[in-house]
């Protein structure tokens, strides 16, 4: 290992370990990096793999059979995390199959396809399908003792196999009217309605109201075990004791961590933290806590 090929691997190696992932480097500039298929590279440091995929859109990367879950033959035991980052675009037959400790994944909304088996015999426990996922092979979840919960937020089209949800226990909720029916999970469905205002309501099998209902879909998704997702900052929540451990700030993994003060805050996979609102005071507020510069306040900001 040449000298610059040691000190990458020690800043990644630090990063990891403060559940922090190198971001910058890419696809293209990735060095220690294995061939996971076309278009396809990977890394594996600590607990974690990260997957990389092309930056140019137009260049779509899988992840293809046993490259991720196997090196040399042999099951990578001991990864619990993936991030995958890129344009890859489909998870392929048994992509993640065996990685019986792997219990962490954020699908990104480049991927439109995942092929059967993709999942199997791994111990997340809750999954979110994007909506740009719009083909699903049969037994895509086969064999996952752990997971109890599907969430679907696009529509089940024609591509999506009758048997996707083959062989799972694990409740699948399916937005109203996604055609969820006859894809092999009938008797585990939820359905739920986007109201007007937001809130995520559940149905009954008769397209009743039942009664639980959620704030947002953020809400929802923290219910379930899954990652929040925020387009907008000021609806991010600010890091603490109580807050989710990961996030999604437009299109980017945030993870929370203590900072060198021992503070919690939310940073991505570069190292840089998540991009707070400064609050104006109320007058009332501004009044206490500012000095009066002749008849006005000087607003301050938090």
């Amino acid at each position: 290992m040449n000298k610059r090929s040691f000190i990458l691997s020690v800043i990644i190696s630090l990063l990891l370990t403060m559940n922090v992932f190198a971001d910058t480097i890419t696809y293209e500039t990735c060095e220690e990096c294995e061939s996971c298929g076309p278009n396809c590279k990977f890394i594996k440091t600590g607990s974690t793999i990260i997957i990389y995929g092309p930056t140019e859109e137009n260049d779509a990367g899988a992840v293809p059979i046993g490259k991720i879950a196997q090196k040399d033959g042999v099951v990578q035991s001991g990864a619990t995390n993936v991030v995958i980052s890129g344009n890859i675009k489909k998870l392929t037959f048994r992509a993640f199959s065996l990685m019986r400790s792997l219990d962490n994944i954020t699908i990104p909304d480049t991927v439109t396809e995942i092929e059967k088996e993709a999942f199997s015999r791994t111990a997340i426990s809750s999954l979110e399908i994007p909506s740009s996922v719009t083909k699903i092979g049969e037994n895509a979840f086969v064999n996952m003792s752990h997971l109890t919960s599907l969430l679907i937020t696009g529509d089940l089209g024609e591509n999506v196999s009758d048997k996707a949800f083959n062989s799972t226990s694990a409740t699948v909720y399916c937005k109203m009217g996604s055609n969820c029916e006859g894809k092999g999970a009938d008797a585990n469905l939820q359905y739920y309605k986007v109201s007007e205002n937001g809130h995520i309501e559940l149905l009954n099998s008769d397209g009743t109201l039942n009664g639980t209902s959620f704030s947002s879909m953020n809400d929802f998704r923290v219910a379930l075990g899954l990652t929040p997702q925020y387009q907008s900052k000021s609806n991010c929540p600010q890091a603490s004791d109580s807050s989710p451990s990961n996030l999604v700030y437009k299109g980017k993994i945030y993870m929370k961590t203590l900072d060198e003060k021992g503070n919690w805050v939310y940073l991505d996979i570069s190292g840089n933290k998540l991009p707070s609102v400064k609050r104006i005071y109320t007058v009332e507020e501004a009044e206490k806590a500012s000095k009066p510069t002749g008849n006005k306040f000087r607003v301050r900001y938090k």
